[in-house]
């Protein structure tokens, strides 16, 4: 079965802050709020869905506590992409 351009598509991922991503994706890229859900929803994640109004698609963010291993991970990224404009070739 071939897919047609009005199939539906549910993105859904985790996000540590949702904030952060509505503001990217609301704020940022001009996506709307469908749906938004706190923490004492079932399953107890907090929820944001986000997309175009009519649309067949929506992405779905839902929220969760960052882990050690994730703190760590990313403090390592941001490490490693802090330069100063020095350091640059310009």
């Amino acid at each position: 079965m071939k897919p047609l351009a009005a199939s539906p598509v549910r993105i859904a991922r985790p996000s540590h802050d949702l904030r952060a991503a509505e503001r990217f994706w609301v704020g940022g890229l001009g996506l709307d709020v469908l749906f938004r859900a706190d923490d004492s929803a079932e399953g107890g994640h907090a929820l944001l869905m986000v997309g175009w109004p009519g649309a067949a698609s929506l992405l779905a963010l839902t929220g969760r506590e960052p882990t050690a291993r994730w703190r760590a991970y990313s403090a390592g990224c941001a490490s490693a992409y802090t330069f100063s404009r020095s350091s640059s070739s310009m």
